[in-house]
């Protein structure tokens, strides 16, 4: 055989190996940064090279290692795809079978007949290899420049963001500006800060909603909070019913503007109106938000590649086990490992709670003024403690989806209620003046499962906020996220923001088809509950 057709033969593996790196960022050129595809790549290539040596050494041909490396590739990416769009539904009904307490179908089952299957092709190309691939080339090529194509459309439309931020910029400006010059005016009249603590729960409801879906009764939290100073908005709705929207709303003390075509959350959310304020004033920006923050330690100015290869392991780390666009677009839509590695997310989810937990701790201890953020994925699924703060443990053999998720919901809530009590206690124990500490959920959740939902269910959050020297007075029960700093600005440092009227609003894709507008957002209070 010529040397062309061999290197074509080589080549084919490394071709099939660029699909997932492709497609994973294709879909998330917002989320991840170019560091991210350098690891995906080198995760994707080192697995292909070791395939590919093995089987090559395995037949002591490259021509026949090439092909089983082929097959076992494409297997690989392709098989969550036909298993999601073409067996499961095929076999639902007969997932319910079992065999003792297995059940038969299910899709970690279904991977060791695919295995059988490959060894069964393995032995038949070290019998005798397929004269041509014209089927592999019928797959990998297409695959190839699909993935291309949605990867240059991803960052054309990622080349577009910088005149959207500009837009945005432009639109917030007055509001800014404006601010900025009040709060310039009224800096050297203000002798001390209150140091601010705002504690995002991610999908932390009120009680309301957790008495009427959850049959759970939250007073004994709520009552402790309340003896503390708290002020508990009992009929507060977030604005929004995504983290990103609701997020980029109440630290910017806006609506989002509705008329730009793509609205750039993470800038917003990182280079926040309430941020840029509270720092002009001279407090120190905390921000313990981050999946896994990246805790700065101390290191010699000298040592330099320490620093970077602490940089580079963080980074690492949270590519493979915080970033939602890795577990879901990558391993549970296009590999069967996420029975098998799901344990892995779950364990890293628990640490970076207890963590960040940690961290909150010790900013307690940092005796700047301070503006403390927070952001707990807690009680959002995948419930992951139970009340103890031990590893959870869910009956799916005698128990519903829904009545698993009940359970889950509300040990996460006894878990945290817990935490954040002792947290609140030692915030108020460490501060020189009586502290601002806020307590929200950014939006609750509709679960699913429940048949005949109201829109308004995924709205219902806790709003609980200690703010001393009487700026209580100024909440009220109904109060939505998007006033709470207004309320804080206004009272603590004497400006004059208007309070907005306090809406939420659903975004078209929360919305069954037929109720889908031209709007990109229409208000919760055109819907019938």
């Amino acid at each position: 055989m010529k040397i062309k057709q061999i290197l074509s033969y080589v080549l084919q593996p490394f071709l099939i190996a660029f699909y997932p790196a492709l497609d994973l960022f294709s879909q998330n050129t917002n989320g991840l940064m170019w560091l991210h595809i350098i690891f995906a790549i080198i995760i994707i290539f080192t697995i292909t090279s070791l395939l590919f040596l093995l089987s090559s050494l395995l037949y002591q041909n490259v021509i026949k290692g090439a092909l089983l490396t082929n097959v076992s590739l494409l297997t690989f990416f392709l098989f969550n795809p036909f298993w999601d769009h073409i067996f499961e539904p095929l076999f639902y009904a007969a997932q319910h079978i079992r065999i003792g307490n297995i059940k038969i179908f299910r899709q970690r089952y279904l991977l060791l007949l695919v295995v059988i299957i490959l060894l069964y092709i393995a032995y038949k190309i070290a019998r005798k290899p397929p004269v041509h691939t014209f089927f592999l080339k019928v797959l990998v090529f297409p695959l190839l420049l699909l993935s291309m194509l949605l990867f240059s459309q991803s960052f054309f439309h990622k080349s577009k963001e910088t005149p959207t931020i500009q837009k945005y910029e432009n639109v917030n400006k007055p509001f800014k500006d404006q601010m900025l010059k009040d709060l310039s005016r009224l800096k050297h009249k203000l002798k001390t800060f209150p140091n601010i603590y705002f504690i995002i729960l991610d999908c932390y409801p009120s009680n309301e909603h957790l008495m009427k879906y959850f049959n759970y009764d939250n007073k004994v939290f709520l009552s402790e909070l309340k003896k503390q100073g708290f002020f508990i908005a009992k009929k507060s709705l977030s604005n929004y019913p995504q983290t990103a929207e609701s997020l980029s709303a109440t630290l910017n003390m806006n609506y989002l503007p509705h008329d730009l075509p793509n609205i750039p959350f993470t800038h917003m959310m990182k280079n926040n109106n309430v941020k840029d304020f509270l720092t002009y004033l001279g407090y120190k920006y905390v921000d313990i938000s981050l999946t896994s923050p990246l805790i700065k330690i101390p290191i010699n100015t000298n040592k330099k590649s320490k620093r970077i290869k602490t940089k580079l392991l963080h980074e690492f780390k949270k590519f493979l086990f915080d970033y939602h666009h890795f577990r879901v677009s990558f391993i549970e839509s296009k590999t069967p490992l996420h029975p098998f590695v799901k344990p892995l997310f779950l364990n890293k989810k628990r640490q970076t709670i207890k963590r960040k937990l940690s961290l909150l701790k010790d900013a307690t201890l940092n005796q700047n003024t301070k503006f403390v953020y927070a952001h707990l994925s807690i009680p959002h699924w995948p419930q992951v403690f139970d009340e103890y703060g031990k590893p959870i443990k869910f009956d799916y053999s005698s128990q519903t989806v829904w009545q698993c998720t009940e359970y889950g919901v509300t040990q996460s809530i006894k878990y945290i209620n817990k935490e954040i009590l002792k947290l609140v206690d030692l915030i108020k124990k460490t501060s020189k003046i009586e502290p601002i500490i806020i307590i929200q959920g950014d939006h609750a959740k509709d679960y699913t499962d429940r048949e005949n939902r109201p829109l308004k269910m995924r709205f219902q959050i806790l709003n609980a906020c200690l703010l001393p020297g009487g700026g209580e007075k100024l909440m009220y029960n109904n109060i939505s996220p998007v006033n709470t700093f207004r309320v804080i600005f206004n009272h603590y440092f004497g400006t004059n923001l208007p309070l907005l009227k306090d809406k939420s609003y659903v975004p078209d894709y929360h919305l069954p088809e037929n109720l889908r507008g031209n709007k990109k957002y229409t208000p919760l209070e055109n819907f019938i509950f």
